[in-house]
C-alpha cells in the first residue's frame, strides 16, 4: 500500500485552449512535488473536455505520476468511443510508466 495525492478534477471552464489540460495538470503536479515530495501522484483525469484533450494528457501522465484510468471505453463529454489506437495509447502509457518506475 502507498499514499498518493490526487491532482483533482479538470476545470472544464478553463479548457478552451488546446493542450490546456496537460499543461495545467503538469503545473498541479509541480505544486504537489514542491509541497509533499514524499507522496506519489494520482494523475486523475476525470472530466476531460474532449477526446483530443484526453489523448494529449494521456501522453504526459506517466511522467507526472500514476496514469489515470477513469475512461475505459470512451470519453463522455464528446461521446467518443475508443478504438484500437486509443487502447494502444493507454497500453503504451502504462508500459512507459512501469518501465520508468520498475513496477
Amino acid at each position: 500500500m502507498t499514499d498518493v495525492i490526487r491532482l483533482n478534477d479538470v476545470l472544464r471552464d478553463d479548457t478552451a485552449d488546446p493542450g490546456y489540460v496537460a499543461r495545467h495538470m503538469t503545473y498541479r503536479a509541480g505544486v504537489v512535488r514542491a509541497v509533499v515530495p514524499e507522496l506519489g501522484i494520482d494523475t486523475d483525469g476525470w472530466m476531460m473536455p474532449s477526446h483530443a484533450e484526453w489523448r494529449d494528457y494521456l501522453q504526459v501522465q506517466g511522467a507526472l505520476g500514476v496514469p489515470a484510468l477513469y475512461y475505459v471505453d470512451g470519453t463522455d463529454t464528446d461521446r467518443y468511443d475508443f478504438g484500437p489506437d486509443d487502447f494502444a495509447a493507454i497500453r503504451d502509457t502504462w508500459n512507459r510508466y512501469r518501465s520508468a518506475t520498475n513496477a
